[in-house]
């Protein structure tokens, strides 16, 4: 089996030890663990932007629709809502009374 290890250059300093106790670590002899060393500086500061900005889009998500829907343009939503065929399936099986009524005061 190959075993790989790779690193974010914010724990570069500890590459060296972390490849030596998987290889230590490794039960058969023909196993064999690759250092493929550390993320390249860019690399690791464009992985932490883009962790950062997928925990506010997750943060976002998790917000429901009577929260979310005032922030949006009120074109926007009431171009969907003036499709008579959206509003009859949400008035016909939608759950959620607050959004029905939000929705109704976008027509």
């Amino acid at each position: 089996m190959k075993i790989a290890v790779i690193q974010a250059s914010s724990q570069k300093e500890k590459n060296l030890l972390l490849y030596q106790s998987v290889q230590n670590a490794v039960s058969k002899k023909d196993d064999q663990v690759v250092n493929f060393g550390i993320f390249q500086e860019e690399e690791a500061a464009r992985k932490q932007r883009d962790t950062k900005l997928l925990k506010e889009i997750n943060h976002i998500s998790k917000r429901t629709l009577v929260e979310i829907f005032p922030e949006l343009s009120h074109d926007l939503i009431k171009s969907a809502v003036e499709r008579k065929l959206v509003m009859a399936y949400i008035m016909g099986y939608g759950t959620n009374e607050d959004l029905k009524t939000l929705l109704q005061g976008y027509l």
